[in-house]
């Protein structure tokens, strides 16, 4: 597994050297939000009347005039019944941090994503916590405060890559940000280094003045490796900001399993050492991490996301956790439940970080809409058109400077590079009523000629009334973010073959 983490963080760290790009003016706050009020359909909770977490559900219930359901942290999956019935599109978990962990988020995304018979997450959720039960409803007032007011998130970014390879605590910010090319102009995004030997108490301050917040690098629960620690996080002064982690094991809050001798090994971070609590005491209006060793690249394919459509915080952790379905072949990955002491199974690279993925969390509001849309989309995906049972739809390359959406977090077969990663198409398309999926094929053109392709997988998603194909095509890459498909308008056409009406039947 720690090689696996080492080959996804390092190719991050081998490239944050790219070449320099001159100041642009920026403008003085991030797009207007655009969307309606979207209201709060439930609120769960494992916290009981007169325990003090009580207090926090109580104020949101007060503040949202959502419905109450308790579940057990060790089987959520017993209030599936109540959870139909509602059939909620926005939830908030209000958990004490030592209710939550790696088995929890895993058994829960799975209990979220079988409220229908496909197997992508039903609904939009986030995780109101904190180190106290005043740090959660401090955590809630500042998004209140945020949805009212979003201009408090300045749209300056700061990417906080973690060690260089210098032997030094020097702190470097820098504008040599070797993915953020496509934010000129729109955002002033900037580049953070340190030396090998950690991160300088003094060079605290240089954290704070940021609305967007990335952090980098080998992680654990309660700090970023050769970086940023816990300790430091709450001696600094961050601004109000949307932070995004991808370092591993940073959502930890309180139980985690760690790797020894080829076991699991299960230790509790008190709270003080808890990375993400100690985040959660900042002001950030929500935070993006993972609570097991996770992926490099994800969370930069989350920003781009959000950045690129101007979606909701719920919709930015949902868009991963529907990659994570397609990258299993279409299917609900069956989640395994982890104990201290039992022996650690034989994943393959790919699965370690499936599942690392899997586990991140979004702790906040899932409704909290904090922009309208940055820049261009990597994709333009067309409707489908066709007769009779074959369909086609055309996802068209429109701004190749995404350079994450189009790379596979998990598959490297297609890649020339050692350690590389294939390039990808992810496509999400609306099907025209009773139309009932058989077969998905795909074909590549760029620059005028075929690109081999293979489907990844596809599987089709029931949202309300709507009927959603959602596909992933494989594509060879050449280098790291360069391969044949990211020429400017570049093709992938699948091809859609639907089953007869008595098949369907």
């Amino acid at each position: 597994m720690a090689r696996t983490v080492l080959w996804a963080v390092g190719m991050l760290g081998a490239v944050c050297v790219g070449g320099c790009w001159p100041t642009a003016r920026v403008p003085e706050r991030l797009p207007p939000p655009a969307g309606p009020q979207l209201p709060l359909d439930v609120i769960l909770t494992t916290a009981t009347q007169g325990d003090p977490w009580w207090g926090v559900v109580t104020a949101l219930q007060e503040s949202e005039g959502a419905p109450v359901v308790r579940l057990q942290a060790d089987s959520p999956e017993s209030i599936l019944p109540s959870l139909r019935k509602l059939s909620p599109q926005h939830a908030i978990l209000v958990l004490p941090p030592d209710d939550l962990d790696v088995n929890f988020a895993w058994r829960w995304l799975s209990v979220a994503s079988r409220l229908d018979d496909d197997p992508f997450v039903d609904l939009y959720y986030g995780v109101i916590t904190g180190a106290t039960p005043d740090d959660a409803l401090a955590f809630w007032k500042r998004i209140r405060e945020a949805e009212r007011d979003p201009t408090a998130i300045t749209p300056r970014l700061l990417d906080c890559l973690g060690p260089n390879q210098l032997n030094n605590d020097r702190v470097v910010v820098h504008r040599q940000l070797f993915w953020a090319g496509w934010l000129r102009g729109k955002i002033d995004a900037r580049g953070m280094n340190n030396g090998l030997r950690g991160f300088a108490d003094r060079d605290l301050g240089r954290l704070t003045g940021y609305g967007i917040l990335h952090l980098g690098g080998h992680g654990y629960p309660d700090r970023i490796d050769q970086g940023l620690t816990a300790a430091q996080l709450a001696r600094a002064r961050l601004s109000p900001s949307l932070a995004f982690n991808g370092a591993c094991s940073t959502g930890v809050t309180s139980r985690a399993f760690e790797m020894a001798n080829g076991r699991w090994v299960e230790r509790t971070y008190a709270p003080e050492q808890s990375f993400c609590l100690t985040m959660l005491k900042q002001p950030v209006v929500g935070y993006l991490a993972a609570t097991h060793p996770d992926h490099g690249v994800p969370v930069y394919q989350e920003m781009e996301h959000w950045l690129t459509t101007g979606c909701t915080l719920g919709e930015v952790i949902k868009h991963t956790y529907d990659a994570v379905v397609v990258a299993n072949g279409g299917r609900r990955p069956d989640f395994p439940v982890l104990k201290g002491g039992e022996p650690m199974p034989a994943w393959s690279p790919q699965e370690v970080m499936l599942y690392g993925t899997a586990s991140r969390l979004l702790f906040g509001d899932p409704r909290l809409r904090l922009c309208g849309p940055v820049n261009d989309p990597a994709l333009r995906v067309h409707e489908p058109v066709g007769t009779g049972d074959v369909l086609s739809t055309i996802a068209k390359v429109a701004n190749q400077n995404v350079g994450f959406s189009m790379m596979d977090t998990f598959e490297s077969d297609m890649a020339t590079q050692t350690n590389g990663f294939n390039d990808r198409v992810y496509m999400e398309v609306l099907l025209p009523p009773g139309v009932q999926v058989a077969d998905v094929t795909a074909d590549a053109i760029a620059d005028g000629k075929p690109v081999t392709c293979r489907v990844v997988g596809y599987a089709v998603e029931e949202w309300g009334r709507e009927r959603r194909l959602h596909a992933q095509v494989d594509l060879p890459s050449t280098g790291y973010q360069r391969g044949p498909i990211r020429t400017k308008a570049a093709t992938v056409t699948l091809t859609i073959r639907a089953a007869s009406p008595s098949a369907a039947g």
